[in-house]
């Protein structure tokens, strides 16, 4: 996911959000997960239509699970996302196995996941967990930050290999044999 300047200013971000939606597809559209777009929120939903996952870049925090630090999306996420995890909460104030009429109320739902990733340039790696976004801080009138999750599953760092050319060993001069052809 290489950009220049002269790309537009969004595509880098475009690319690092759509790329994994479109790997998650990929990979598990045989298994009978879905491409979703409800309401133009872009989701991979499960084959019993219980989960969906949502990509989104996340802080410092991501994949870490140190002293309690929790980490939060990077940029603010609009009104869709605030309705998910609105969901999410719902789902967790009602649990069915306590009463048959909570089963009632959360039949139907759907609870949303995030993949949420950050790239460590200092150390080369990506951090990222499949998490539940449930609270929604909000920094505009219709816009906000994903600040809570619950549970986590932290997921393995990957290690990004080092894109380092081998060194020049000082020929620089370059002996190919041609035999003459004859005839």
């Amino acid at each position: 996911m290489q950009c220049t300047a002269h790309d537009v200013a969004n595509k880098d971000g475009y690319l690092r959000w759509s790329t994994p939606l479109r790997y998650l597809g990929d990979y598990y559209k045989p298994k009978g997960f879905a491409r979703k777009r409800p309401h133009n929120f872009e989701v991979l939903e499960s084959p019993d239509q219980s989960f969906r996952i949502a990509v989104a870049g996340g802080d410092h925090n991501v994949g870490l699970d140190e002293d309690g630090r929790m980490p939060h999306t990077k940029i603010d996420k609009g009104p869709l996302t605030g309705q998910a995890v609105g969901h999410n909460i719902y789902q967790l104030t009602f649990d069915p196995k306590v009463h048959p009429l909570f089963r009632e109320l959360t039949a139907g739902a759907v609870q949303t996941y995030h993949l949420l990733w950050f790239f460590d340039e200092a150390e080369n790696v990506i951090r990222s967990e499949l998490s539940v976004p449930v609270e929604f801080t909000p920094t505009t009138k219709d816009r906000g930050l994903v600040t809570r999750y619950e549970p986590r599953l932290i997921l393995p760092t990957i290690l990004l290999s080092s894109n380092t050319e081998p060194e020049d060993e000082g020929d620089d001069g370059i002996d190919i044999d041609v035999p003459r052809k004859r005839g």
